[in-house]
């Protein structure tokens, strides 16, 4: 028997066809075997891609939570701004009502330093010899005392002996 080009031609296509589909075969496998790693690792990866996901869910939640509180805290220290501003403004008015008790002050020492003292001054330079002058006044005075006391003993007592002489030296008149 004798083949001719076209059985030649056919056999050739059919053992093409089947080596091919051998070929896909082996190459299949062989991608197979050489992408099983690389599967392996794309799963490892999605699974950690999830929880890299997982975990930047709960960042995105933290960081609005956060954002709500720095919020938060900016409002207070704007009302925090808002109140030391009014303290400065209120002590701006205290710094000037200082200011004004310090002139005040300052004006009052002047008066002390200047009026009070001398004043005091010339008191004390007149005091001990007014003091003296009255010291000796009221001896004075004190001696007269004495005196006027003992004249009107002497009175009372030459009243009571002429009262005594006079009763009995001049007779009664009828």
């Amino acid at each position: 028997m004798s083949l001719t080009k076209q059985d030649l031609s056919m056999i050739a296509q059919v053992l093409d066809d089947k080596l091919e589909e051998k070929l896909d075969k082996k190459l299949d496998e062989k991608l197979d075997e050489k992408l099983k790693p690389i599967e392996i690792h794309l799963e490892r990866i999605d699974e950690h891609l999830e929880r890299v996901d997982e975990h930047l869910e709960k960042l995105d939640e933290r960081v609005e939570k956060l954002d709500e509180r720095v919020g938060k805290l900016e409002e207070r220290v704007g009302k925090i701004e808002e109140h030391v501003g009014k303290l400065e403004e209120g002590s701006k008015g205290m710094r000037n009502d200082i200011n004004n008790l310090n002139h005040r002050m300052q004006k009052i020492e002047l008066e002390i330093e200047n009026g009070i003292k001398t004043a005091i001054s010339i008191l004390a330079e007149n005091y001990v010899p007014a003091a003296t002058h009255y010291k000796k006044s009221d001896e004075k005075v004190e001696k007269l005392e004495e005196n006027v006391r003992l004249l009107n003993i002497a009175v009372e007592h030459h009243s009571a002996m002429l009262s005594e002489i006079t009763k009995h030296a001049v007779p009664e008149v009828v």
